[in-house]
């Protein structure tokens, strides 16, 4: 659900804010970002993301006691992203397969438990990963608990590959049950589904005036 948002950002605050981004734009911009595409990820049974790196800032990152990551935004606050704790998972993982550090692996494995506890199961049979905020998104703000393509991706990525690592059932049925989701919602629209699915598969913010494309798989 999204509602127009109203700003009402005291004059000061916005400017060191502004100060703050330009300051990063400018003196911290750099065209050697690190972040590299894995080849090895190609594999049918490939345990590997699509993307690695082991040089990233985290700015956002603040741990619970848990290890648990939550991320910490200026219009939110510190809160779990689910696509986030994906993406931090994947990246422990990526880790592993290359230090074989059990550390790494064991985060990945808590992280996707997270996951598998933190699930919602809906009437129809099928499971998705909501987002327990409001958060403001250029002109509108989206009501908790709002629902994101690109998390539900990021999340099956993580499930995917928890489950080639461990065998364990639980993993397998939760991503089969994402994917009734999309199939119950293009059930219902059959005329248009096609580009029901060109349009969900590019939404990252449901809301976003422009939609922001993302690969996961």
């Amino acid at each position: 659900m999204a509602e127009k948002m109203i700003w009402r950002a005291r004059a000061p605050d916005a400017f060191k804010c502004a100060l703050r981004a330009l300051k990063k734009e400018i003196f911290g911009f750099s065209f050697d970002y690190p972040l590299y595409v894995v080849p090895e990820s190609a594999a049918k049974e490939s345990l590997h993301y699509h993307l690695y790196s082991d040089a990233l800032a985290w700015e956002a990152l603040r741990l619970d006691s848990n290890g648990i990551p939550q991320a910490w935004y200026r219009v939110t606050g510190a809160v779990y992203w689910p696509s986030y704790i994906a993406w931090y998972g994947l990246v422990q993982l990526g880790h592993y397969l290359r230090r074989g550090d059990e550390a790494n692996l064991n985060a990945f494995l808590k992280q996707v438990s997270w996951l598998e506890q933190n699930a919602v199961w809906r009437s129809d049979g099928a499971v998705v990963w909501p987002m327990n905020f409001d958060y403001p998104n250029g002109a509108m703000v989206l009501k908790a608990p709002w629902i994101s393509a690109y998390t539900q991706g990021l999340v099956i990525s993580a499930l995917v590959r928890a489950w080639r690592l461990t065998n364990r059932p639980a993993f397998c049925g939760s991503f089969s049950r994402v994917q009734r989701r999309y199939l119950n919602s293009m059930s219902k629209t059959p005329a248009s589904g096609f580009r029901w699915m060109a349009t969900l598969c590019t939404r990252r913010f449901p809301a976003a005036r422009f939609p922001a494309l993302w690969m996961v798989s």
